[in-house]
């Protein structure tokens, strides 16, 4: 008489319940899903995936980018958004000394938001003249585009008073300081208006 495999283990079991039977592959699968949550768990982490910083100046210098409660609202859109859209809530011909504390004569002061933002030559430029001149690490760009978002009220962790602070006092020292501790270049201060920015 052939022996027969009475283990458990292999036959799928009857659920009391009346549900489909369970069987061992299927309960090992489960058991790993559990275990292997902390890596899946992991990669949904907002600076793991490059999330959109939500932060103050000030804010921005903690590495740890997790907060309780809610995160904040940020509606903010790159420079390819307001180049796409005619609803700008500052007048595209606006001079950026008009709004930031810029010499009213020189090229980024004469510059206009709308040359700034899509990056362009500005009129008083000469034609062999481009922005890189104007504007060489695209701060006027950034602080331009920040600037509208913050008018359309998608940054309210970045309000316009504290935009133009940080050119005005970038202008006076050559950085600025989001801290009493912390000195950032333009380039700086692009990289942290753009992480603003989706």
């Amino acid at each position: 008489m052939p022996e027969q495999n009475t283990n458990e283990s292999s036959k799928p079991s009857a659920v009391p319940d009346g549900s489909a039977p369970q069987s061992p592959s299927r309960r090992r699968f489960g058991a790993a899903g559990l275990g292997g949550g902390g890596v899946l768990l992991s990669l949904t982490c907002k600076p793991v995936l490059g999330a959109v910083v939500s932060k103050a100046p000030s804010g921005f210098l903690s590495a740890n980018q997790s907060t309780h409660g809610p995160a904040a609202f940020n509606g903010a859109r790159l420079p390819s958004f307001w180049e796409s859209t005619s609803l700008w809530p500052i007048e595209p011909s606006t001079k950026f000394s008009q709004v930031f504390n810029a010499d009213r004569e020189s090229p980024l002061g004469k510059a206009t938001f709308k040359d700034l933002v899509y990056g362009r030559k500005t009129e008083e430029s000469s034609a062999e003249k481009s922005m890189n001149v104007v504007d060489p690490n695209q701060l006027g760009m950034y602080l331009c585009t920040a600037m509208l978002n913050a008018r359309k009220g998608w940054t309210p962790f970045l309000p316009d008073a504290r935009i133009v602070e940080m050119y005005s006092e970038y202008k006076l020292n050559g950085f600025y300081a989001p801290t009493a501790t912390v000195k950032w270049s333009d380039v700086q201060i692009v990289q942290y208006l753009k992480s603003t920015q989706s």
